[in-house]
């Protein structure tokens, strides 16, 4: 079976669950006589192999309470495995649920403010968007695998914008299926460095994890198909307003893409901007649109620009 299919199938049967600072999950039948540290890295991927196996070793995982020190141990079908405490550390929530700016039975769509982290990991040493919405919304532990709290898709931290939440297991495949075959219609608004030559076009690049800095994206040609189109909306005298359309939603891609061409988003000193801007780039999810997963018919959510970065483009009007 592959990695793929270990996903699938665990994410369908909704297998885990999260608890406070514990992660509980029962092993299923396809598992049988899987190592346990190759079980739990394929399904709860915010953890890294090497990071599952230092757990095991520090006695944090247990299995039908149980403690498991051997990273190789076999599992059988219908076992229950803890890892607690999940993080070396909790953290209080500091930050507040973000605006809701749509909601219905099926859907929540946030206005995520920049310098919010979505999902939690061992390296996060902060409140995330998963952790509020678990506070405010119990229920979504219930939605796709315990990190994710029916969370449909991601932006980086630093990048505000629409975030959509599933608020089922149905709503969550219907509108992942939807983002899988590209039917989904993002915009995003962008300030980036300079003046393209172009002011309509298509960044047609391959993106993969760099493999000297993994946490970072470069373009190679062993990476997957990553397609970006553009239009400048206005020039100011150092930078472009850019409305983008992501074809394809590859880690970091708009960011990657801008850079590659020369024209890095303004503030993402990551990827080579000279712009410098607090706790956050000048990114946007604007917009979204979807076919509502029960009506079928065509769905758009918007936000406005944040204020900061309406202040932003007064300010490099006037130099």
């Amino acid at each position: 079976m592959s990695n793929n299919k270990y996903n699938t199938e665990f994410q369908k049967n909704n297998l885990g669950k999260l608890s406070e600072n514990r992660l509980s999950v029962y092993t299923p039948e396809y598992a049988k006589d899987m190592r346990i540290d190759k079980f739990l890295s394929l399904n709860y991927t915010f953890f890294s192999r090497a990071k599952i196996q230092e757990l095991i070793k520090k006695g944090k995982v247990k299995v039908n309470q149980k403690t498991i020190q051997s990273p190789s141990y076999r599992i059988t079908s219908h076992q229950k495995i803890t890892i607690d405490p999940l993080l070396e550390k909790t953290f209080p929530l500091k930050k507040e649920l973000p605006p809701i700016i749509f909601e219905d039975d099926y859907i929540i769509g946030l206005d995520k403010p920049a310098n919010l982290i979505v999902h939690p990991a061992p390296s996060v040493k902060e409140s995330t968007l998963v952790d509020i919405l678990l506070k405010t919304f119990p229920s979504l532990i219930d939605i796709g695998p315990p990190h994710r709290a029916g969370i449909i898709h991601r932006l980086d931290k630093n990048t505000s914008g629409i975030i959509l939440i599933a608020k089922s297991n149905d709503v969550l495949t219907h509108l992942s299926k939807q983002f899988k075959n590209r039917e989904i219609k993002k915009q995003y608004i962008g300030l980036i460095d300079g003046h393209p030559n172009e002011k309509n076009a298509i960044i047609n690049a391959p993106l993969g994890r760099n493999p000297t800095k993994r946490s970072t994206v470069s373009i190679t040609n062993s990476g997957k198909p990553s397609i970006t189109t553009y239009k400048v909306l206005k020039t100011y005298p150092q930078h472009s307003l850019v409305e983008v359309f992501p074809k394809s939603g590859r880690t970091h891609q708009i960011r990657v893409h801008f850079s590659a061409i020369g024209h890095p988003i303004a503030g993402d000193t990551t990827y080579g901007s000279k712009t410098k801007i607090d706790n956050r780039h000048f990114l946007h999810a604007k917009s979204i649109e979807f076919l509502h997963p029960n009506t079928l018919k065509k769905q758009i959510i918007e936000t406005n620009i944040p204020s900061d970065l309406n202040q932003i483009l007064l300010e490099i009007n006037d130099v």
